[in-house]
């Protein structure tokens, strides 16, 4: 199995962790009384909040590149269940 370093070029600088962060996405929602549904793409880049579940570290995502290129300056994921 990868890691992210090898999809996405990100490492935890402070302990090294590359199986699992934690990333700030943007994405829309349905706004209703009842609370909100997220639907569509997400997206996040190089200035997106980004923590390590690990050690706590937490920077933006360009902080996390594991070397010292920028990761990109915008990232497309689609949902699971999209």
């Amino acid at each position: 199995m990868s890691g992210l370093r090898d999809i996405y070029g990100l490492a935890c600088p402070s302990c090294g962790n590359q199986s699992w962060l934690i990333v700030e996405l943007v994405t829309l929602a349905d706004l209703t009384s009842e609370g909100t549904e997220p639907f569509g793409d997400q997206y996040w880049g190089d200035a997106s909040a980004c923590r390590c579940p690990s050690c706590n570290h937490h920077a933006t995502v360009a902080d996390f590149a594991a070397d010292d290129e920028p990761v990109s300056k915008d990232n497309h994921c689609s949902r699971k269940d999209d």
